[in-house]
């Protein structure tokens, strides 16, 4: 018997504007910290919006 995994991703063509105000972020933070907020921001984001499967089958 050989097992075998199936990976499957479900997207839809997704776009989101959002004011950093919005997140929480103060624009007058350096441009480093923007962007570690956003990056985690970002990550979020994707993880709710992407559904992720995989299944393990024995044939």
């Amino acid at each position: 018997m050989t097992k075998t995994v199936t990976f499957s991703v479900s997207t839809m063509n997704l776009k989101e504007t959002i004011a950093l105000k919005e997140l929480g972020i103060d624009e007058k933070r350096s441009e480093i910290e923007i962007k570690q907020a956003v990056d985690a921001y970002f990550k979020e984001w994707v993880w709710n919006k992407v559904s992720f499967s995989y299944v393990i089958e024995e044939e």
